[in-house]
């Protein structure tokens, strides 16, 4: 239920074409890929800066949260396994 909580906001009609586009969001979507967790930062500013409609950019900086926690998930899982096969190798864990 509670992933579903932002389709429950008021409804705010899209920014025009014409509409400036979100630096924030663009720098966020960039910086995803590099550095997950300044991704997610910048992206979660670019929502912020989205959100009443004057700017757009929206997409762009959903895209940013959502590669910046793909990413940092994966780099979790990464570590974890190298952590791991350190300590088997390095016979600490004997599993």
């Amino acid at each position: 239920m509670v992933a579903l909580a932002w389709r429950t906001r008021e409804k705010v009609s899209p920014a025009p074409e014409s509409a400036p586009l979100s630096v924030i969001s663009v720098v966020a979507l960039i910086v995803a890929f590099i550095a997950t967790a300044v991704g997610i930062v910048l992206g979660y500013l670019g929502l912020r800066d989205t959100q009443n409609s004057t700017k757009r950019g929206r997409g762009l900086a959903r895209a940013a949260v959502v590669i910046g926690w793909l990413g940092t998930v994966i780099w979790v899982i990464a570590l974890s396994i190298g952590v791991w096969a350190a300590l088997h190798q390095a016979g600490i864990l004997h599993v």
